[in-house]
């Protein structure tokens, strides 16, 4: 099949015969900031859809341990993550597709 690399979303696609398919991977990286709350919405970007991706949630001050946290994606961008206890410093949120 053919490749192709676009230069508006800087990615490499593979035509299979039936559809071009991203090749690769893309990442998403914030880090956020918490102030006691339980909830947060995030807006994720460079990511097709943040639905068919892996989320992780990290804690910077614990030399970025994982959360044991809730994560929703709620659309194709956004994320809604959810704790039991209140939040308070900053978290890196990473999203891989």
């Amino acid at each position: 099949g053919r490749m192709i690399y676009s230069t508006d979303n800087k990615k490499l696609y593979v035509d299979d015969g039936t559809q071009f398919n991203i090749m690769g991977v893309s990442k998403f990286t914030q880090d956020t900031v918490w102030a006691g709350q339980l909830t947060q919405t995030f807006t994720v970007t460079g990511i097709s859809d943040v639905r068919y991706a892996l989320v992780q949630f990290l804690d910077n001050a614990s030399n970025f341990e994982t959360m044991g946290i809730n994560v929703t994606r709620i659309s194709a961008t956004q994320v809604t993550i959810t704790s039991l206890v209140p939040l308070t410093g900053t978290y890196r949120l990473i999203v891989i597709e």
